[in-house]
């Protein structure tokens, strides 16, 4: 069994009436995959959280009881008089996705039992629909719009740029695949590798598919277990979720799952503030078909002193469509260049010791004399592209300023002025971070 068919069947490790040879099967994997096993473990320990005083044996037809409560409580559902009722969840962590719908479906039954006139979701009925829609979960497409600059990396956002077009696709196969694209950056995951392409600057970069190329998009692309990774969120964050039950657009009940989230990270310098959904007080409000719990939108807005800004919003999502198998592939050109920190150990000894500062004044120096192999040292891609080459080779580094860190980002930044060969005066901050395979600060980005 591979990890997606042992997951859909968590439940039924639970059961005293399982099959012993599909029991055998289950365990047999667990015993060999510590992700699902800890999986598992989290799943039984919320489920303990519920238990009743006294233990029900389920029967083999466990699942058909449950499918079938589903679909007398979605007959109820359609029910036109509902209005909004709201509840606030603080629950623990857990991180099976099965799991998360039980405690959600706890909690949210009694708010519909205080509220009267309806038929509560019982924690089967949402167990039953979580389970039913992790099996029949084939593709997801999504359409959406971002606020950032097309080219960069997906996790940043800028409040004061336009939405620009970003679409999502996943496949839920065999290993699951996926494909992240704007008009300036691209990333392919074949099940095995993600692979990254930088349109203008033609870089590529390739790493495992947990390498972090999609920043905080990585959730869209295991949409099945959206719930779970918010809820596994409010544990570990401090958000606060909110769950109102509405009827939709096209008439059918759905779940209006509102998450209020608080920056994270150090921002007594606030240069992080803002350019990232976790670097900013925000809200994500996610809209979920009430029966399968699949996602029908998503909006994020960033919280400011001001006003609050719509930095993200799907226009459309699409389930079960059949994609080619080239999407999940991607041709590089020729002369693409390679962005790899972990690639080079072998440093001069001079640059082991380097302060933050001191990293940049060599980097910026470098690019000065168009002494591109120093400049290798500090920056990680190979090799040196023509377009960057052209643009900071014969500058003249004007100022350095005083290190600062801000946020959640690992290094270090480094405000510099600098007057470009052409004339202009460019100033910012250069990033540089030492968590490489050669232990030295390497330039990141804010060239």
């Amino acid at each position: 069994m591979n990890c997606r068919a042992v997951r859909k069947h968590f439940v039924d490790l639970l059961d005293v009436a399982c099959d012993t040879q599909e029991h055998e099967a289950l365990m047999a994997h667990l015993h060999t995959c510590p992700q699902c096993t800890n999986e598992f473990a989290a799943m039984k320990r919320a489920m303990e959280g519920v238990r009743p005083k006294h233990r029900i044996g389920a029967s083999p037809a466990l699942m058909e009881n449950v499918l079938k409560e589903v679909m007398e409580s979605a007959a109820l559902m359609d029910t036109p008089a509902r209005t909004g009722r709201r509840t606030r969840l603080w629950l623990p962590i857990f991180a099976a996705p099965l799991a998360a719908a039980l405690l959600l479906a706890a909690s949210f039954g009694y708010w519909l039992i205080q509220s009267g006139g309806y038929k509560p979701l019982s924690a089967f009925n949402v167990l039953g629909r979580a389970a039913h829609a992790m099996q029949g979960l084939q593709s997801v497409h999504i359409e959406a719009q971002m606020r950032t600059i097309p080219g960069d990396n997906f996790e940043l956002i800028l409040l004061d740029q336009d939405m620009v077009p970003i679409e999502l696709w996943r496949g839920f196969g065999e290993p699951p695949q996926w494909r992240v694209e704007t008009s300036g950056r691209v990333v392919v995951c074949d099940g095995n590798t993600s692979l990254l392409w930088i349109k203008e600057s033609n870089v590529a970069s390739e790493a495992p598919p947990t390498a972090g190329h999609i920043g905080w998009l990585a959730p869209l692309m295991d949409v099945e277990h959206i719930l779970d990774s918010e809820l596994q969120l409010a544990e570990e964050q401090g958000s606060t979720v909110t769950v109102q039950e509405v009827i939709g657009p096209d008439g059918a009940p759905e779940l209006l799952v509102s998450v209020e989230a608080l920056a994270q990270g150090d921002y007594t310098n606030d240069w992080m503030l803002n350019k990232s959904i976790s670097d900013s007080d925000n809200l994500r409000v996610y809209r979920l078909d009430a029966e399968t719990l699949w996602l029908k939108g998503l909006q994020v807005y960033v919280h400011t002193d001001k006003i609050d800004v719509l930095v993200f919003e799907t226009d459309n999502i699409e389930y079960n469509a059949e994609f080619p198998d080239t999407l999940f592939a991607l041709e590089l050109p020729d002369d693409v260049s390679w962005l790899d920190s972990q690639r080079r150990t072998d440093v001069p000894a001079e640059a082991r010791n380097l302060t933050p500062e001191e990293t940049a004044r060599v980097f910026l120096e470098a690019c000065s004399r168009e002494d591109w192999d120093t400049v290798q040292v500090f920056y990680p891609v190979t090799p040196i592209p023509e377009l960057f080459k052209k643009h900071l080779g014969g500058m003249q580094l004007v100022s350095l300023g005083t290190p600062f860190q801000s946020g959640q980002f690992p290094g270090w930044f480094v405000p510099y002025e600098i007057r470009l060969k052409n004339g202009e005066v460019k100033k910012h901050n250069l990033t540089v971070r030492n968590d490489n395979a050669a232990g030295i600060y390497q330039v990141d980005g804010g060239i």
